[in-house]
């Protein structure tokens, strides 16, 4: 964690005064702190459990103020890729796994859970390899129910940039990435 606040204090980015390390499943902050919450960069993705990420969407509802909006982005599990090869090589993955599984008399460690997937996201050679929680329209919905967020839209980032919040189907192919958006009442 070091090494992300001080890289975030070389960013610098406006209005960033302060920085704080904790848990987006339990945030030091009062009900009500901020006019806007913002989880961006596929945050969101690396939190592992069910639990944590209704537990984290909860927090960030809570320490929004009314009128305030919320915007997640996240990883896409349904995106298809160039020609639909990303689509069939996360089904493929997930047979590989099964019988990898079945190939070990399915002893040793457990199976990482059906859209989780550890990968190398940075180029250095000395980096740690990500974990992520590939997540669907669907999901993010049942979480922010489960979370008590309320007129959640799901959709691109395209159409977030250009002010549009069109909603997106539960399966959406088009991008890698997906926004929740809601606007607390």
């Amino acid at each position: 964690m070091p090494d992300s606040i001080a890289a975030a204090r070389v960013a610098r980015p406006q209005h960033a005064d302060r920085f704080h390390v904790g848990s987006m499943a339990d945030m030091p902050f009062a009900d009500r702190s901020f006019a806007s919450v913002l989880c961006l960069r596929f945050s969101f993705n690396a939190l592992p459990l069910l639990t944590t990420r209704v537990a984290a969407m909860a927090e960030m509802w809570r320490v929004l103020q009314p009128g305030g909006r919320l915007a997640i982005e996240v990883f896409n599990w349904n995106y298809a890729g160039r020609f639909g090869a990303t689509f069939v090589a996360n089904r493929l993955e997930l047979v590989v796994r099964q019988l990898r599984w079945i190939g070990q008399g399915s002893k040793g460690s457990p199976r990482l859970p059906e859209r989780d997937i550890i990968y190398l996201a940075n180029k250095s050679g000395s980096a740690a390899p990500g974990y992520a929680h590939l997540t669907t329209a669907r999901e993010m919905r049942s979480l922010a129910a489960k979370a008590g967020v309320g007129g959640v839209t799901i959709t691109s980032e395209a159409a977030l940039l250009q002010g549009e919040a069109s909603p997106r189907g539960p399966r959406t192919w088009t991008s890698y990435s997906m926004w929740l958006t809601a606007t607390k009442s």
